[in-house]
């Protein structure tokens, strides 16, 4: 009780073992058990890296297109750590991304439509664009969650994660702690 694990990837999903039974039906949450019989809920969002990796192959390209071999696993661990750097605003600059590439059942959505926004005032970096597309990925995890953490006030006291949101070491772990207020082991 009170811990769980959420698995980042391509989907995101959090399962998290419950003190008690919650106190009416929400379709954003699946109701599963543990072995011992336990409730398990479970949130889960179509989109998570999807959007982002798509973002990094572009950078890879990019970096092709200028002759320069760069590892796809260190491009990927380069752009992860500028989201964490001093250049990065805490509200991303003012940068706003959906990182919708499929439909997504807990907004509603029924067909992928991945938006990247920004307005003239934006504070356009780096940090902050890596910042906003980390952030997003966790975005409709995160509504799915506050209706157990806000309407239901289930408490947790740590999650363990998994997955390739979590390979660049201490991001993914802080973005996905920062997203769910609660330290998360990898």
């Amino acid at each position: 009780e009170r811990t769980g694990n959420v698995s980042a990837g391509t989907s995101v999903f959090a399962m998290i073992v419950l003190e008690k039974a919650l106190s009416k039906v929400h379709p954003e949450i699946d109701m599963v058990t543990t072995p011992t019989g336990k409730p398990v809920a479970m949130v889960h969002s179509n989109n998570c890296t999807s959007d982002l990796n798509a973002w990094i192959e572009l950078f890879h390209e990019f970096t092709q297109v200028l002759g320069v071999d760069v590892n796809q696993s260190r491009l990927f661990e380069v752009l992860y750590k500028q989201a964490l750097t001093g250049d990065a605003d805490a509200d991303a600059g003012g940068l706003l991304a959906y990182n919708y590439f499929s439909g997504e059942h807990i907004t509603h959505l029924e067909e992928g439509r991945p938006l990247f926004v920004r307005t003239p005032e934006s504070h356009f970096t780096l940090a902050n664009f890596m910042r906003v597309h980390l952030f997003s990925a966790l975005g409709a995890l995160k509504i799915g969650l506050d209706i157990l953490f806000v309407q239901e006030q289930v408490k947790i006291d740590q999650i363990l994660g998994h997955g390739g949101f979590f390979k660049t070491k201490e991001v993914g772990q802080k973005i996905m702690a920062a997203a769910m207020n609660v330290p998360v082991s990898v």
